[in-house]
């Protein structure tokens, strides 16, 4: 299967490849996993969205779809917080899955149901996945 799309936040894009930007986005240069920068969001708080939206189907669709990220914090949140939120539509009411950071460091998938599995193993701080 080809590629269909691809971004990489690693050349300073300004963003470009992405539908939408939800709070303050910046690129740091200290904090890189390759090239030269990174993507960072700051202060997470509770139902303040931040963060990068791409709409990959322009209608409700089956996959199979296969996305890749990186992911690193610094500090845990207090509670759960979304870091990845997949949707095949803008309609953001149905989403097909949704990766939360917990308290505890630890991974949980989701979907429309509930969640699905158990919670992964705490991560590390400044440790990228």
């Amino acid at each position: 299967m080809a590629r269909l799309w691809s971004a990489g936040l690693e050349d300073n894009s300004d963003l470009y490849e992405w539908s939408a930007r939800h709070g303050v986005q910046t690129f740091s240069t200290t904090t890189v996993r390759s090239g030269t920068y990174s993507h960072q969001i700051s202060s997470l708080s509770s139902a303040a969205a931040k963060g990068l939206r791409n709409t990959f189907s322009a209608a409700a669709a089956n996959g199979p779809f296969f996305f890749r990220t990186y992911f690193r914090y610094v500090t845990l949140p207090s509670g759960d917080n979304t870091i990845i939120y997949l949707n095949d539509t803008d309609n953001n009411t149905t989403p097909i899955v949704t990766i939360l950071l917990n308290a505890a460091g630890a991974l949980e998938l989701w979907d429309e149901d509930g969640q699905i599995g158990s919670d992964s193993s705490g991560l590390s701080a400044n440790t990228w996945y």
